[in-house]
């Protein structure tokens, strides 16, 4: 997988939450696995609406990320 986009994400993400006021807790481990959950499911619905006329783009986002499928 593509640690350093996510890695790039997570700490977007703390920034973020950080800015706003809030407290976060973070660990790469759960963060590296919920993301690698977020972008299979984001392929399989891209992929789920082939048939509405769109071409499968799932396989697109897996690899962007290099993920095995």
């Amino acid at each position: 997988m593509n640690k350093n986009r996510i890695e790039e994400l997570v700490l977007q993400a703390h920034q973020n939450l950080c800015s706003a006021g809030k407290e976060v807790e973070f660990n790469y481990n759960f963060a590296d696995e919920f993301a690698e959950l977020i972008i299979r499911e984001c392929a399989k619905i891209a992929d789920n609406n082939y048939d509405k006329g769109f071409c499968p783009v799932g396989g697109f986002v897996l690899e962007h990320f290099n993920i095995k499928p």
